[in-house]
């Protein structure tokens, strides 16, 4: 999920536009029936909690530095804690601007009426940022795809890398080492797929002389495993906090919300490349990502 300073007060903005107006417009929960004194700067007055709220949230957000490579369920997760914020911030409210007494039932009632509002816009928020990054995404591995193709066309006898081009010489052997006595790994440049980490293991997948893809198992973290790999650098690169990638083998990438896809020359391998690194991989220049 995107945030940044301008999204953070324009989202605050528009959640406390559509509630006051949604009350003032549609008056439910029995408010039309009712009748009181300043009624619409009352109803209009709850969009300032949601103001409020939101942007608060959002600030810590920005401060703390996450909510770039959240999934569709933490979003929502995201938009039911502001809902259940903003429930908090309007019984407050209303218990002021009424002079009553905040109880347990008014609260619960409170909570009932903001989801009820806040339902469709949570919904249609999530469905937006979605298609929002597929499309984004698509365009990136376009042009990523363009860029393979033309590799491929133009250095016949060379394996096609993506991104880099001008790759100085580089060691065509790397030894990987494990933590435990005695492990170790000889990987050949051209051989290389990809590293996956789970755990406190990464799995390094590579093919060998007669063709068969091998995937061995180190104990290492993935970062100790990427400065073992830093000759090979920027062939193989980190594209995910998972994983770390050989360019040369990528033949197609598809995007995604998430990020790519990359189909590797091995029809039964693919990598992923999460949003954090999309831009980083792909070289775009001049294209938000």
């Amino acid at each position: 999920m995107d945030i940044s300073w301008n999204h953070a007060l324009i989202t605050a903005f528009l959640s406390g536009l559509f509630v006051g107006l949604f009350l003032i417009v549609f008056q439910p929960f029995g408010l039309s029936a009712a009748d009181w004194e300043h009624k619409t700067r009352d109803l209009a007055s709850y969009g300032i909690p949601s103001f409020v709220v939101v942007l608060m949230v959002n600030a810590i957000l920005l401060v703390v530095g996450t909510g770039a490579q959240w999934k569709v369920w933490q979003v929502c997760l995201f938009f039911v804690t502001i809902l259940i914020l903003i429930t908090g911030a309007n019984a407050l409210w209303g218990a002021w601007l009424f002079d009553e007494c905040c109880n347990w039932s008014s609260v619960s009632t409170m909570l009932i009426q903001t989801v009820s509002i806040g339902f469709f816009p949570i919904v249609g928020t999530v469905a937006y940022q979605r298609m929002r990054f597929v499309h984004r995404h698509e365009g990136v591995a376009e042009d990523l795809n363009t860029r393979i193709f033309l590799n491929a066309e133009t250095q016949p006898n060379r394996a096609a890398d993506p991104v880099a081009s001008g790759v100085p010489a580089v060691p065509n052997v790397i030894r990987l080492t494990g933590e435990n006595r005695g492990e170790s790994l000889d990987v050949i440049r051209e051989s290389f797929y990809f590293v996956e980490a789970s755990a406190n293991y990464v799995e390094v997948v590579w093919k060998s002389p007669d063709g068969k893809i091998i995937r061995t198992m180190l104990r290492a973290p993935l970062k100790a495993i990427e400065a073992q790999m830093d000759d090979w650098n920027p062939t193989v690169v980190r594209c995910h906090r998972s994983f770390l990638v050989n360019r040369s083998k990528v033949r197609r990438a598809e995007g995604n919300a998430l990020g790519l896809t990359l189909s590797l020359d091995e029809p039964s391998l693919s990598v992923p490349v999460s949003r954090t690194y999309v831009r980083e991989f792909a070289g775009v220049r001049g294209r938000k990502v």
